[in-house]
């Protein structure tokens, strides 16, 4: 079989999509040959690292369709907000092809699969004719690398450690605002602070964790993020696929959205409680989040319960699930 996944990313847009599509590449059979086309190379090489990329101009569907009839391909895979209907209907008509959307933001969908993942995926009714939907948290999209965790080995540290991480680039400067926020915290804890290939504050960072009077510290560009969060008792995190990866682990978590396409999965998290949210990233106070860290880190059962509702959420089989039905769509 050979799937070409349509996806970019980059310190504007996020790596979100990007790292999501590496882990849904790592459920499929090992002999499927799969390229990853992209208008943002250099990026999805830093990501994703050893595999077909296929560089794109602006405006890339002839393009796209060129590849996919020179190179025989049986399904493309869209993981990107900014194609419009005319694009996924002209990608139809020359082979199968499975979108992995969060939105539900065009009129119509002319394709054979929709993946929505998100904890409201199955509430959406997206208007597809026949095609396929898998909507929900079961088809949570996340990588070996976790699944290959033993997730009931998790330990209680003798002193909490606090999970700080915000994604590839961290645009609105919340690792810095946490930091902040914590700076005289009396309560201990062990802060974990992970920085993405794409993080710009790390000067400022440095400068607020000068004063800290707690311990920290500061792993950057992480390759396997699942021991780390599998390590830690609890984190603040943006509220895209991270939670997922946090959910599957059972570590509670303070959600901070760092876009729109984040304020659903926060509020339906929350709503499941597994996590507490604290809104939006322009908007959210450092009380809010010392208020926060102070009650998740002093009431055990609170942070127990979360964990479970987590595991029970995500149960790792998500990428596996989606691949088999994108093979499918190959027979």
């Amino acid at each position: 079989m050979k799937v070409a996944i349509r996806v970019d990313g980059n310190k504007e847009m996020g790596f979100g999509h990007m790292y999501r599509q590496r882990s849904l590449s790592q459920a499929f059979p090992k002999d499927t040959k799969i390229f990853f086309l992209t208008k943002t190379p250099l990026d999805a090489k830093a990501v994703i690292g050893e595999a077909q990329i296929i560089a794109l101009e602006e405006n890339d569907l002839e393009q796209v369709l060129s590849f996919v009839k020179e190179n025989s391909i049986d399904v493309v895979i869209t993981d990107n907000y900014n194609l419009d209907e005319n694009y996924l209907s002209e990608l139809h008509r020359a082979c199968a092809v499975a979108t992995v959307d969060d939105l539900n933001h065009l009129e119509k969908y002319d394709v054979d699969l929709i993946i929505n993942q998100n904890i409201y995926g199955k509430d959406l009714d997206y208007n597809c004719g026949n095609c396929k939907v898998l909507g929900g948290t079961e088809y949570a999209i996340i990588g070996e690398n976790f699944v290959e965790l033993d997730r009931e080995e998790k330990l209680v540290n003798e002193t909490p450690k606090m999970l700080v991480t915000f994604g590839g680039a961290d645009k609105h400067h919340l690792a810095v605002k946490v930091a902040d926020a914590l700076s005289d915290f009396e309560e201990k804890i062990h802060a974990v602070f992970v920085l993405g290939n794409g993080f710009e504050d790390k000067e400022l960072l440095n400068k607020e964790l000068e004063s800290w009077s707690n311990s920290f510290e500061i792993l950057h560009d992480v390759k396997n993020m699942a021991p780390v969060i599998l390590g830690c008792d609890f984190a603040v995190s943006a509220a895209g696929t991270t939670t997922y990866e946090l959910a599957y682990c059972g570590t509670p978590t303070i959600s901070i959205c760092q876009a729109d396409n984040q304020k659903d999965i926060a509020a339906g998290m929350q709503k499941a409680e597994f996590s507490i949210n604290l809104g939006d990233a322009q908007d959210v106070l450092a009380e809010e989040i010392r208020d926060a860290v102070q009650l998740i880190l002093l009431d055990k059962e609170l942070r127990e319960r979360m964990a479970n509702v987590g595991k029970n959420l995500v149960d790792g089989r998500g990428a596996e699930r989606v691949a088999e039905a994108i093979a499918g769509l190959a027979k």
